[in-house]
């Protein structure tokens, strides 16, 4: 339990490449800044990058994720939410386009680039939430929940076999889940020992 009061966010960046275009999120109650590459200078900047747009109004932002092929841009919440940052037309202008509940106290996550399914991990709930972003995303809902080890933290998705990999800080290890198939039924397939706190 030590850990649930102890853990700390670390920075949070994402890019957009083909746009050379920053997503970073800035930390308890600030929002989030999208970075252009270095161009004119700029008032409001971020060493040598200048800040082109700022999201406010999202509640303690703690991580975020970008869908590469729609420019979506996913940020968890402490108010138990994913807020969704429609980037797909001109980033300037990029505003919360859809608020999507899930577990207690969502941290990390990533985005299936394929499959376009964000899985993020809830870390009271010790469960990891599947949202189908496949079709409309402003729609996207929570297709599963998906039962993993205590204190669930970092995901990663690997991009050519779906697998998504969990990594359990109270727990030790990380949680392997099958998506190869039908994403709505994914299970836990295995449970890796690791080292101590694992992020």
């Amino acid at each position: 339990m030590e850990h649930r009061a102890l853990a700390r966010r670390q920075s949070s960046v994402r890019t957009r490449p083909r746009s050379l275009r920053v997503a970073l999120v800035l930390g308890v109650s600030a929002g989030v800044l999208a970075l252009a590459a270095p161009a004119a200078q700029s008032a409001s900047a971020v060493g040598k990058y200048p800040v082109s747009t700022s999201v406010s109004g999202l509640y303690e932002p703690w991580w975020n994720a970008i869908d590469q092929s729609t420019h979506n841009l996913y940020v968890t919440s402490r108010s138990n939410t994913v807020q969704v940052i429609d980037e797909s037309g001109d980033a300037n202008t990029g505003t919360v386009t859809s608020v999507i509940p899930v577990g207690i106290q969502p941290s990390g996550m990533a985005v299936d680039q394929y499959t376009h399914d964000l899985y993020v991990a809830n870390d009271v709930s010790d469960t990891v939430s599947v949202i189908d972003e496949s079709g409309d995303a402003h729609t996207g809902t929570v297709t599963a929940t998906i039962s993993v080890g205590s204190f669930p933290y970092g995901v990663a998705v690997d991009q050519s076999t779906h697998n998504v990999y969990v990594a359990n800080r109270d727990s030790d290890t990380v949680s392997v889940i099958d998506e190869s198939g039908d994403v709505n039924t994914g299970k836990v397939t295995s449970v890796i020992p690791v080292g101590m706190d694992p992020i």
